[in-house]
């Protein structure tokens, strides 16, 4: 099976997204270890409130707060996986 794509992204609070795949399930994905502890994402950890700026990027293959931070959704649909297990 491929892996869906992102349609909506939502934050909630403890660096966690709600995640709308275009298979129409929702799920909620802690990404806490990824953005405290990677470099790429110090501006968030700086700046919580950045956190409530991500979006869907393009076609939906990713999350992202600007070019530089973003998450893939083959990522995103693993740690929904594993998490919901």
């Amino acid at each position: 099976m491929s892996t869906p794509r992102i349609t909506a992204v939502a934050p909630a609070p403890g660096y966690r997204l709600s995640i709308t795949w275009d298979t129409g399930k929702v799920s909620m994905v802690d990404v806490s270890d990824i953005v405290g502890s990677h470099p790429l994402y110090a501006g968030i950890r700086e700046n919580p409130a950045l956190f409530d700026a991500v979006e869907v990027g393009e076609y939906g293959y990713d999350v992202r707060w600007s070019d530089l931070m973003e998450l893939p959704c083959t990522v995103l649909w693993q740690r929904a996986q594993a998490q919901a297990a």
